[in-house]
């Protein structure tokens, strides 16, 4: 797995975007099967510019089967549902479950 900091230099939206892709890209091309977004929460703590767009893009490619799964960080808990699923298929994600996180997705590339 590997994890990918898009808030790290305070980039503008488009700048995260484009690493996003890139991240994802690269990602598919080395088999790498899980990232792990940081994309921040916003600081007004209602969801920032970066996560918002981040999220409907995850939702666009798993529409169009761009990627396998991903799972928003307010749904990180591995007592139910989603992110239980998720920690049975992959076990080191557990550390990730503890709590919610509305500032990463984990996507399943």
């Amino acid at each position: 797995f590997r994890t990918v900091n898009l808030e790290n230099g305070k980039p503008t939206v488009e700048q995260a975007i484009e690493r996003f892709g890139y991240e994802i890209s690269f990602a598919a091309r080395e088999g790498c099967r899980i990232l792990i977004l940081i994309h921040g929460w916003g600081s007004s703590g209602q969801g920032g510019a970066i996560k918002q767009e981040v999220r409907r893009r995850l939702a666009f490619m798993l529409e169009n089967r761009q990627i396998n799964d991903f799972l928003p960080g307010e749904e990180c808990d591995m007592r139910f549902g989603h992110g239980r699923h998720l920690v049975r298929r992959f076990p080191f994600l557990k550390r990730y479950m503890q709590k919610a996180n509305p500032g990463i997705s984990i996507v399943i590339v």
